[in-house]
């Protein structure tokens, strides 16, 4: 392409200025100059930071009598130039930084899309979307990126989990198991177009992954689903503990009667007991002139846990669904906090233990969405071990984490540090901004400065899943979105019609149907 500009001022091999005879290149274009690299001739590319158009007669100290004058005189001339930042140049399939600056009256061009290819594009990584300057670049994840763990971080409505569930399609094309912890159902569409049809590859079939997604749901949750391997997720009672217990049960600790009661019926049933298990066993201890005190008001606290209906007999094993091309789906949405953590956990622990022994070959994909109430910063959770665990260990054994979160400052930082790539989508809160900056190492000032512009589905992504950094747009998904927003304005259009409908047939001491609105 024909020269932009030319270096002007003072350049490092990091940054420096150029000036333009136009319009000076938007921001976030990619530029690229010749530079003489260990004697041999390099092509570096870099990006627009900060363009500036300047005019040194129009200042904000000009009346507007005086620029109207100056203006139709012509005797305005603009000065245009802009910060430049340094990105690299490719040495073979290596990204290095320059050792040197450009000097001074070096000629700068627009990168062409070829270069920005080599940089970005790959048939060997997973293809999620385009440079947000250039739609004919495609980007692609390295799939080795995803060792060392993932953090997709956005304000709500910005597009994350269109982004986490695109990189789910993708992996599950190229055979991966992944496992989602789901705590809204924003993920029980994967596989579904927008019509209720099983998604279609490029030949026109329906994608193979399809009849390969297996659903856990809470029991006696009026939903339904598009899937044939459907199933209800309990946790044991046992497994869920007498801390998590009496917190459902609303019982204190000053309770000591109670407290006295409960510990005993729990110690007296068995392993595989449940909620009416424990309430018949305090049950037969309030007849009891011994216990009866404390036991017959225990028992009323008791009977609030079949609210609960998670609480089971038995916790539910996903070990037998983990297999090549396989999306797990654990819908807990309508759950309490308390049993979302610990039933977390178990899942968690389960995976983490399959792999570690060796029970199972292939790697694992795991996403936490609403990572921020499963890993909070403000407490330990019993979730907390063990998701620490895996973000330190699991690359170790095939386990490899993606955090999903709208307020990454609630996220606990050793989890979120642990993370060596970030998508980060829109986000305006300056604590959540200052927390990703403490977080992404790679994610430079320039780039955050940026993350409250970003429109939805726009994103910088750093670290290991991409040679650069990069600005993208993430596009190509194929399912629909379970947590996608209503349309309000058709909502309420299909309300008025069923208004409409109702005066029609009971229309005494109505309106008439042409005056409702």
């Amino acid at each position: 392409m024909g020269e932009i500009g030319k270096v002007i001022g003072r350049a490092s091999p990091c940054s420096f200025y150029i000036v333009s005879a136009g319009r000076p290149p938007p921001v976030f274009e990619y530029l690229t100059y010749k530079l003489n690299e260990g004697g041999k001739e390099v092509d570096v590319v870099a990006q627009v930071v900060e363009p500036v158009s300047e005019s040194r007669i129009l200042t904000e100290y000009t009346s507007l009598e005086a620029m109207e004058k100056i203006m139709e005189k012509g005797l305005d001339s603009p000065y245009h130039y802009a910060l430049v930042k340094v990105l690299g140049y490719l040495d073979g399939e290596e990204i290095k930084l320059p050792r040197n600056p450009p000097e001074p009256g070096t000629s700068v061009f627009v990168a062409d899309d070829d270069l920005l290819r080599r940089i970005y594009s790959s048939e060997k990584g997973i293809d999620v979307g385009h440079l947000l300057t250039r739609q004919g670049v495609r980007v692609a994840f390295d799939l080795n990126g995803f060792r060392r763990h993932l953090a997709v971080l956005a304000a709500t409505g910005a597009g994350k989990s269109y982004a986490a569930g695109l990189i789910m399609e993708k992996l599950l094309e190229r055979g991966a198991t992944v496992v989602v912890i789901d705590p809204h159902g924003d993920y029980t569409k994967m596989g579904i177009d927008r019509d209720g049809n099983p998604v279609k590859d490029e030949n026109g079939t329906p994608v193979f992954w399809y009849d390969r997604i297996h659903v856990f749901h809470v029991p006696g949750e009026e939903r339904s689903y598009p899937y044939e391997n459907v199933k209800e997720f309990t946790v044991k009672l046992k497994d869920l503990g007498l801390e998590i217990l009496k917190e459902l049960m609303g019982v204190r600790e000053t309770w000591t009667r109670i407290n006295e009661a409960i510990d005993e019926a729990y110690k007296e049933i068995g392993d595989d007991s449940g909620v009416e298990d424990l309430i018949s066993k305090l049950d037969e201890m309030s007849k009891s002139k011994k216990e009866a005190q404390g036991a017959e008001r225990a028992k009323s606290y008791a009977e609030k846990l079949r609210n609960y209906r998670v609480i089971g007999k038995e916790t539910t094993s996903i070990r037998e669904c983990l297999k090549p091309g396989t999306l797990i789906i654990l819908d807990f949405s309508g759950v309490d906090d308390s049993i979302l953590d610990v039933a977390t956990r178990l899942v968690l622990e389960e995976i983490f233990n399959c792999k570690r022994r060796r029970e199972y070959r292939y790697p694992v994909f795991l996403f936490i969405e609403e990572a921020h109430r499963i890993t909070p910063a403000d407490r330990k959770t019993h979730s907390s071990p063990i998701v620490r665990r895996i973000a330190r260990e699991g690359r170790k054994f095939g386990v490899f984490l993606t955090i999903i979160s709208q307020r990454p400052r609630s996220v606990d930082q050793d989890v979120l540090s642990m993370c060596q790539s970030f998508i980060t989508l829109r986000i305006v809160n300056p604590e959540d901004q200052s927390a990703v900056r403490r977080s992404a190492e790679k994610m430079s000032e320039d780039l955050l400065d940026n993350l409250p512009g970003l429109n939805v589905g726009e994103a910088i992504v750093t670290g290991d899943l991409v040679r650069l950094p990069v600005i993208m747009k993430f596009s190509g998904r194929r399912s629909d979105e379970g947590g996608r927003d209503i349309d309000v304005e058709r909502e309420l259009e299909e309300a008025v019609d069923e208004i409409r409908r109702e005066i029609e047939l009971n229309p005494r001491n109505l309106p008439r149907p042409e005056e409702v609105i």
